[in-house]
């Protein structure tokens, strides 16, 4: 039997495995900065742009014109032949009447079976569609079915009047032609199918109760196919002169002169313009009566459209006003001011007295963040209440203690927070608009705290 009585044991050794302490560093650090974030106010950034604010003066305005409605003077079928919002010269084609409707079913039979359209058609129907592609807006996909009805209506008038183009060159409207009859814009203007019985209003005869959109009324002149003698076929825009009337608040009757140029807005294409004024009331509404001279056939098949008055309208920088803060300074005259050391910056020369009750006079350096033409504003944290200054030239003291309040932000560009003044111009519930190359004040494409409150002087971002 073995004796392992004898037997020796050695210590083990314990082997430091470097990969667990690199680990274990990581980790700990990893905790310590996620920790670090965790508990830590976070300083959200807003880049300043330029921008503009306006006052929400929006109304809808009631569109006259000059409208010239031309009737048919016999019965029959219908066929038109030219684009609604086209304009017009003398004795351009715009529709016919077919007493019978035999050459009307030949130009419809025509225009289904051989119909094609040519180059210019093609052309303006492209540019429709790209037109409304480009101002589509899902919030109004209403306006997709009224876009869709103009299309088909635009495509039936070419092929129309392609198909009326080939039966006269085949000679078929001679032999058939009695009863036939085609009319022509009898004066230049815009062409519209539609009357609404406000053709004939004039701006001073407008009452409040035809303002009331609710109530109105559009007859789609060509959905009838066929049309009574003396009855309406088209009607022609024939100026470029016309007027929007419109009801507004009290504030904007006081705030303007009985005449005047106002700038606008077109809110359903954001189209701008001037336009002169003059004021009516009536019933004890202020009616604004606009007279406009251009763009007319920009609006030519509407009766009611919302109108921006920019009233009100600043442009400058841009700014939340979450980001504004008020700050107080200290105005110390210009006087006091010097250059201390080898530097240029300027500072005041500080009283100082030791425990022993000896007087120093110490060059302290400070941040300018304003100035009249008699102060400079200084920060509270460089010089305290009371603080004895001397003047380097005729050394004059003067004791700080007048103070003032500053609007500014905290710009971070350089990483820490620095206090910059602004100039407000404008502000509405969002916004403020402020100058811009104010001294001391902001840039274009600065960096600022977004929530100013959050942010002291000096603070690391």
């Amino acid at each position: 039997m073995a004796d392992n009585s004898k037997v020796i044991r050695y210590p083990r050794r314990r082997h430091i495995n470097i990969g667990v302490i690199i680990f274990l560093v990581i980790l700990i650090y990893v905790c310590y900065h996620l920790f670090s974030w965790l508990t830590a106010v976070h300083i959200a950034v807003y880049e300043v742009e330029y921008g503009t604010i306006a006052s929400n003066h929006t109304y809808q305005g009631l569109i006259l014109r000059s409208e010239t409605i031309v009737n048919a003077d016999r019965s029959g079928a219908l066929n038109y032949y030219l684009k609604e919002g086209s304009k017009a010269s003398v004795k351009t084609l715009v529709c016919s009447v077919d007493e019978t409707g035999s050459i009307s079913s030949m130009i419809s039979d025509s225009a289904n079976a051989d119909g094609e359209l040519d180059e210019e058609s093609l052309a303006g129907i492209s540019s429709d569609v790209s037109a409304f592609v480009a101002s589509f807006d899902k919030s109004a996909f209403y306006r997709v079915y009224h876009f869709k009805n103009n299309i088909i209506s635009e495509v039936m008038e070419a092929l129309n009047l392609e198909a009326l183009n080939r039966i006269q060159e085949s000679g078929s409207l001679n032999t058939g032609a009695e009863g036939f009859h085609m009319l022509y814009a009898p004066v230049p203007g815009v062409v519209e199918y539609y009357t609404d019985g406000y053709e004939t209003i004039t701006s001073d005869a407008v009452t409040p109760a035809m303002l009331n959109e609710s109530t109105y009324q559009k007859l789609l002149l060509k959905n009838a196919g066929s049309v009574s003698a003396g009855t309406a076929v088209y009607k022609l825009l024939d100026s470029e002169d016309w007027e929007m009337v419109m009801a507004v608040d009290n504030d904007v009757w006081a705030s303007l002169d009985p005449e005047g140029i106002l700038s606008l807005r077109f809110l359903n294409d954001d189209y701008k313009t001037t336009a002169s004024y003059r004021f009516r009331e009536v019933d004890g509404l202020h009616l604004l009566i606009l007279k406009l001279n251009n763009s007319m056939v920009r609006y030519a098949n509407e009766r009611f459209t919302e109108v921006e008055l920019l009233l009100d309208r600043k442009e400058g920088l841009k700014i939340p006003n979450t980001a504004i803060v008020e700050k107080t300074f200290f105005l110390v005259p210009k006087q006091y001011f010097t250059h201390g050391g080898n530097t240029d910056s300027l500072g005041l020369l500080k009283r100082y007295v030791d425990e022993e009750g000896s007087e120093s006079w110490t060059f302290v350096p400070t941040d300018l963040f304003f100035e009249t033409d008699e102060s400079y504003y200084v920060e509270e944290d460089e010089i305290k209440k009371g603080d004895l200054i001397k003047d380097p030239e005729s050394g004059a003291t003067y004791p700080v203690q007048t103070s003032a309040e500053l609007s500014g932000v905290y710009n971070v560009n350089k990483g820490y927070a620095a206090f910059r003044k602004i100039d407000p111009v404008f502000a509405n519930e969002e916004y403020t608009i402020v100058k811009v190359g104010t001294p001391y004040g902001l840039s274009l494409y600065d960096h600022i705290a977004l929530n100013g409150k959050d942010v002291s002087e000096n603070q690391l971002i």
